[in-house]
């Protein structure tokens, strides 16, 4: 009888963690509207997804998110992302991608989200909350499982997982994604080490969190070592190297 209302338990817990990881994030602030981990996710501010109409225009502006409020120079910009083409024609393209950009993001002195920038440097002004990036990082470091566990239903992948990312771009992401998968991973061991009890939503979040890593890479120790655990206070064994159960994906 407690095998099958721990069961049931989890069933419930698993799909109302389902639930927060598949929808928006709502915090306290707002809607989380710049999502980059498992993938580009904009939305505007009247809730409809953002669709640039270029790739370049759209990994442009997923770089302005990763430098934050330090933003990059116009000149590396453009030389990074129209290699080849001579300064005035890059400059040109860097122009033309911002104004896709501030299409969708014009500014005013309401806006949570606007570009920036002077001659010389150009950067995104939004709020703390607007990006998950942004809000992972803020959650890692507080103290309570339940801003971990937030932090958690946040990291749905690598950042940018499953855009194409032309070649000679790859040094503007991938110290990015190596960054905070690794962060996935600490934050997965923090996690599982600080859950009270078991049958929680915290627990479930982890649970999530630790199976998503093992998706992406199945020799991840400590996504294995935090599933362990969680079955270790469900009061039943698991196999060292074995996920608890397949993935579930939105």
């Amino acid at each position: 009888m407690r095998q099958v209302r721990r069961a049931a338990v989890k069933s419930v817990l698993n799909r109302l963690a389902k639930m927060l990881f598949c929808r928006r994030v709502r915090t306290s602030e707002g809607i989380v509207r710049i999502r980059l981990l498992g993938g580009l996710e904009v939305t505007s501010a009247d809730g409809q997804p953002v669709r640039f109409a270029t790739r370049k225009s759209a990994l442009l502006f997923a770089a302005l998110v990763l430098a934050g409020r330090r933003g990059h120079h116009r000149e590396r910009l453009a030389e990074g992302f129209w290699p080849g083409r001579g300064d005035a024609q890059s400059r040109n393209s860097l122009r033309q991608a911002l104004a896709d950009i501030r299409r969708w993001f014009p500014a005013g002195g309401d806006a949570a989200i606007s570009i920036e920038g002077d001659q010389e440097t150009v950067a995104l002004r939004a709020g703390p909350d607007e990006a998950d990036i942004w809000l992972f990082e803020r959650k890692l470091a507080e103290s309570g499982t339940a801003d971990l566990a937030l932090a958690a239903e946040l990291y749905r992948g690598d950042v940018l997982a499953g855009e194409v990312i032309p070649d000679g771009l790859d040094e503007w992401f991938s110290p990015h994604q190596v960054r905070y998968r690794q962060k996935a991973l600490q934050l997965v061991e923090r996690l599982s080490l600080a859950l009270p009890d078991a049958g929680t939503m915290d627990e479930a979040s982890c649970e999530r969190l630790a199976e998503r890593l093992l998706a992406s890479d199945p020799t991840a120790e400590a996504a294995h070592r935090a599933l362990m655990r969680i079955h270790a206070a469900r009061g039943h064994e698991m196999r060292p190297g074995a996920s608890s159960s397949p993935a579930e994906h939105c």
